[in-house]
């Protein structure tokens, strides 16, 4: 594979000089084999180029430039056709086909077939034709199939999508070097995203596919002519920022490597997922050119909060776009109405101040309570409520027909996502495999997965003493609700209402 550094598309390469390293008795420069008695000796870069993306001129530099530099990695291989005479490029049948040369540790080695190590002796000239990645048992130099990885969100995975090729022709005996030069053979397109508004944001969770574009590519070495096959698919894209930058929560760029195709106007050309989903469509048809960095910006719009959407048990909420809020457990009025508990889980805290009593008894109205607590309490020292309160712009208040608003569920609500959880009103163990199919969907829109044994609800206990209990609803098997003390600790998610 080419390794990339800082992940990248390379237009320019330090060159790499490897010498041949056959006996020459194998190889067998007896004169009246033909041969002569100077070894053919091979130089390898990847050579200069000019790019034109979205019509700026750009040059990139190896020395000066290190985002667009690329290097040759242990065990990548290319593939060698030569032929002898004033003759063209055959699909089989050269002097030398396919030879395989293997790069390691700043060396290629190689074995050229019998006859062929050295100059011809009566003056033929060479011309030499070369490709990466190496393809075994390769038959027909005018149809080598190459595909870019469906996944290229690793380093790895991106390096194996390169094609590269290299030609010189006419090349007479000579002790120096032959220079054969790579140049890139598909399209790096890069991506920039920008988050939209609050209801909009970017993060390193959202995966990115770029849609529409054919994989494979057939390459004729004859012509050095290319061509995408096949079907469009999604090619997974590569974070350019990684976990250790310090622009990894603030810059979002991607990177994919396809073949030179056009991309028709109106087609979705790129995906962003998060449990749901955004795409872009360009307006006009798009142009991916050999050997150019094509770059894009995209900017995320907003997601929809359409008042008529029918909302089911167990969608995401919005329907459309990201972040996603969380996740509907209760509908009304037809579905255009209904409740969703957060992605958001707490770590473990006290319900509240120990042997105080509170009033906050509501069942059903978790705003009842949490608007008791902020109104007639110090709401910092009861740490799920200032969790909740927290997830609400400042100066939230909490009336009772309030939409829109995160708060800590009361007994009852509580009760019912917990029923939703294990797949419905009746016992965990009738709904086997439910709590897996609901907390797939928590994590794939970036929450946490795995629910707290137990998450406090906004409800004050009774028993025995409302002023040291509350109680708490227990989403592993065992009793549903049960009575804890204040002054234990446990998680608590919030709920809102639409």
């Amino acid at each position: 594979m080419i390794r990339r550094t800082i992940h990248t598309f390379s237009l320019l390469l330090l060159a790499l000089f490897f010498f041949a390293s056959c006996d020459k008795e194998l190889l067998g420069d007896d004169p009246a084999s033909g041969m002569g008695n100077e070894k053919i000796r091979l130089e390898v870069s990847i050579g200069t180029a000019d790019v034109y993306p979205s019509g700026r001129q750009t040059r990139v530099e190896t020395d000066t430039d290190a985002n667009y530099t690329s290097s040759w990695s242990n065990d990548d291989e290319v593939g060698i056709y030569i032929v002898k005479g004033s003759g063209n490029l055959l699909p089989s049948g050269n002097w030398v086909d396919n030879m395989k040369m293997t790069y390691n540790n700043g060396t290629w080695t190689y074995t050229f077939p019998t006859g062929t190590g050295y100059y011809p002796q009566d003056g033929d000239k060479l011309s030499f034709y070369a490709y990466y990645p190496y393809v075994s048992g390769l038959a027909d130099a005018t149809n080598i199939s190459i595909s870019a990885q469906a996944d290229q969100s690793s380093t790895n995975k991106f390096n194996k999508s390169h094609l590269l090729t290299a030609s010189i022709t006419n090349v007479g005996k000579s002790k120096t070097p032959v220079q054969l030069a790579f140049a890139h053979k598909m399209t790096l397109v890069e991506l920039s995203v920008r988050s939209g508004d609050s209801r909009a944001q970017m993060s390193a969770q959202v995966t990115v596919t770029i849609e529409g574009c054919k994989q494979a590519t057939t390459l004729n070495l004859v012509t050095g002519s290319i061509a995408a096959s096949g079907s469009a698919a999604a090619i997974k894209m590569y974070r350019v920022e990684q976990s250790a930058d310090g622009d990894y929560l603030t810059k979002y760029t991607y990177r994919a490597l396809v073949p030179a195709q056009t991309v028709t106007a109106g087609a979705e050309l790129f995906r962003f997922t998060l449990g749901n989903s955004m795409s872009h469509k360009p307006t006009q048809a798009i142009v991916l050119n050999a050997g150019q960095m094509k770059p894009y910006e995209v900017r995320l719009e907003s997601p929809s909060f359409d008042s008529s959407h029918v909302y089911a048990v167990g969608d995401y909420y919005p329907y459309r776009g990201f972040p996603v809020l969380g996740i509907v457990f209760e509908v009304s009025n037809g579905g255009k109405s209904g409740k969703i508990i957060s992605l958001k889980e707490s770590g473990y805290l006290s319900w509240g101040k120990y042997n105080e009593r509170t009033d906050a008894e509501d069942r059903n109205s978790g705003r009842k309570n949490m608007n008791r607590i902020l109104t007639n309490f110090t709401i910092a020292e009861y740490p799920p409520f200032a969790f909740v309160h927290g997830m609400n712009p400042p100066g939230t208040t909490y009336a009772e027909n309030d939409m829109g608003k995160w708060y800590l569920p009361a007994r009852n609500e509580l009760l019912l996502a917990r029923e939703v959880w294990n797949g419905g009103p009746e016992n965990y163990e009738t709904h086997p495999g439910s709590r897996a199919a609901f907390e797939s969907k928590l994590t794939a829109a970036g929450g946490t997965g795995t629910f707290g044994l137990s998450l406090w609800t906004s409800t004050e206990g009774t028993f025995p003493d409302e002023a040291t209990t509350a109680l708490a609803t227990v989403f592993a098997d065992g009793l549903p609700i049960t009575t804890r003390y204040k002054i234990n600790t446990l998680s608590c998610r919030g709920i809102l209402a639409f």
